[in-house]
């Protein structure tokens, strides 16, 4: 699987809109968080020659490291689904089927849920961009802003479908409670940022 630094955006997209089954929904879900990372560090660019330059730099920093982050996970998310279907494939005779088959469902809930922790924490860092951001390109941080939430949802849509996989209801139940927790976390923080942008934008 190469890297997706090396793709184009188009044979991305023809991947993705052929019959293959990867990459899917938690696989474009990083991509498009990859998407609102890169606004962030556009922003980042245009504003550095503000007063606040050292936190500026700081926020280029961490939206450049996280655009990295999304497009290894996008990778992540493709392997944690082509595992469950090869665990699958085992015969069902096979006394380990049942174990490989609930591991790989549980790793491939995870990956999703990794993903959209990370939209989270991109979203702290677009909420710290908004006050130092110049004006000229605020509307950006909200365009970010919103990719990070659909990206988040996303990904925790592929959380959803793979708990009801799951045999281990312990385990099933924790990764609902952290489902529920992204979700309002994430709305809640992208809310106030759109809610910024716009009353900045207003100014």
């Amino acid at each position: 699987m190469s890297s997706l630094c090396e793709t184009s955006l188009g044979k991305y997209l023809d991947d993705v809109a052929s019959k293959a089954p990867t990459p899917g929904g938690g696989s474009v879900a990083a991509v498009v968080a990859a998407l609102g990372a890169a606004l962030g560090s556009m922003v980042t660019a245009i504003s550095g020659g503000k007063s606040d330059h050292d936190q500026i730099e700081a926020l280029s920093k961490e939206c450049s490291s996280m655009r990295e982050t999304f497009l290894r996970l996008s990778l992540e998310d493709q392997s944690a689904f082509d595992a469950v279907m090869s665990a699958l494939k085992l015969s069902k005779d096979d006394p380990s089927r049942a174990d490989r088959v609930e591991a790989t469902v549980q790793a491939a809930a995870e990956a999703p849920l990794t993903i959209a922790q990370s939209c989270l924490d991109l979203l702290i860092v677009l909420e710290s961009l908004v006050p130092v951001a110049s004006r000229h390109c605020i509307s950006d941080v909200g365009a970010a802003a919103h990719l990070a939430l659909a990206a988040l949802r996303a990904s925790l849509l592929n959380v959803h479908i793979n708990i009801t996989f799951m045999k281990d209801r312990h385990a099933a139940d924790e990764f609902e409670a952290s489902a529920v927790r992204l979700e309002n976390e994430g709305q809640a923080r992208s809310q106030r940022i759109v809610n910024q942008v716009v009353a900045r934008i207003r100014g």
